[in-house]
């Protein structure tokens, strides 16, 4: 028999609230830190823009300290930056000298020191624009104008280089330099005639200038003008007996002359590192041997020059061809083969004409031996 139910006890129930009331609060907890860390992402971000804004990035090798060294005046600009070339920290230099432009922006002295700084850092375009900013606020004078034609030449930007050269020109007319470097500009254009205009002038000034001399020398040879450029070459080896150089042009027109002793003579007395050094020279002298008839001279020329420079594919790949045209086929396989494996364009199609070369020496053995009876 089931217990009676007491209907006068009071039923023991949980309010609906006493549940939800705590899951609630937690839930806006979480919601104010979500947005509190929400706040502090915001403002960090916010800061690293305004950051970014306000601090320009440092280039590679600079000390960020720099951009807090204080430079109230010109004169502390100018010791900062000399304290920082004198340790060859150019890229420090060249900031504290552009804070210094932008707050003392019509100082010439800023201007020019900064120019050359960025030169160290062979920035040459952007030296450029602080040597023309020196020129703006002047003094104008002609060395700057140099300077800025030299930065500009560098940067192979000819046309500027040509109208600093030429504005250095009509400021100091009695300067042989400004004349000799337009030239070289319009030599990189190719304007020979403009050129050698120039470099006639260059002498009338001064006719101790070597490059002068060199440099008609080596025009009068392409317009094939022998006696004139033989001259011309003899002159600036006079003005520097010791130059490879000169003695090169010399040699080049003597060549073309048909006189191949005087060139060798003129090339044999250069060391080997000489040789190699001045461009163009191992070629010169080379076929100078292959005219008398001494390929094996011009082999072992790249033979000797490789010892000085055995990573430059040429030397190997010309070691090759002459080795070839002396006889010596093995030698030149083995020179052909470094050049291929230095990456010479060239030295496949070398290798399959010497290795045929070499097939027919021995077809030619072959045949030989037999028409002699051997067995």
């Amino acid at each position: 028999m089931e217990a009676p139910t007491n209907t006068n006890q009071p039923m023991s129930t949980v309010p609906a609230t006493s549940s939800a009331a705590p899951a609630s609060a937690g839930r806006r907890v979480g919601v104010i830190a979500l947005v509190v860390v929400m706040l502090v992402l915001l403002a960090g971000i916010i800061a690293g823009l305004v950051f970014a804004f306000r601090t320009p990035s440092l280039p590679p090798g600079a000390d960020p300290r720099v951009m807090d060294r204080p430079i109230e005046t010109i004169q502390a600009a100018l010791s900062a930056s000399d304290e920082y070339t004198s340790k060859s920290q150019f890229v420090n230099a060249g900031l504290i000298l552009d804070r210094a432009a932008q707050k003392f922006p019509d100082d010439q002295e800023i201007r020019l020191r900064l120019a050359r700084v960025l030169i160290f850092q062979e920035r040459f375009a952007d030296a450029l624009e602080q040597f023309e900013q020196a020129i703006r606020i002047g003094p104008a004078l002609a060395m700057i104008h140099s300077d800025a034609g030299t930065v500009a030449s560098r940067a192979r930007l000819d046309d500027r280089a040509l109208f600093h050269f030429s504005k250095a020109m009509s400021i100091d007319p009695k300067e042989a330099r400004y004349p000799l470097y337009l030239a070289m500009i319009h030599l990189r254009k190719g304007d020979d005639a403009k050129a050698m205009a120039t470099l006639l002038g260059v002498v009338r000034l001064d006719p101790g200038i070597a490059e002068a001399w060199g440099t008609m020398a080596q025009l009068m040879l392409k317009e094939n003008n022998l006696t004139i450029a033989e001259q011309h070459a003899k002159r600036a080896r006079e003005l520097q007996p010791a130059s490879p150089r000169w003695r090169h042009v010399l040699a080049q027109i003597v060549k073309r002359d048909n006189r191949p002793h005087e060139a060798i003579e003129l090339l044999q007395g250069l060391t080997p590192q000489e040789q190699v050094s001045e461009p163009g020279l191992l070629s010169t002298l080379a076929e100078s041997y292959g005219m008398v008839g001494n390929p094996t001279a011009a082999a072992v020329l790249y033979g000797n020059a490789i010892g000085w420079r055995s990573g430059d594919p040429e030397l190997h790949y010309q070691a090759a061809v002459w080795a070839r045209r002396s006889g010596d086929l093995r030698g030149a396989r083995l020179r052909v083969n470094m050049a291929g494996s230095m990456g010479h364009p060239k030295a496949a199609e070398l290798l399959a004409e010497i290795d045929a070369d070499i097939e027919r020496e021995r077809a030619a053995a072959i045949e030989a031996a037999k028409k002699a009876g051997a067995p």
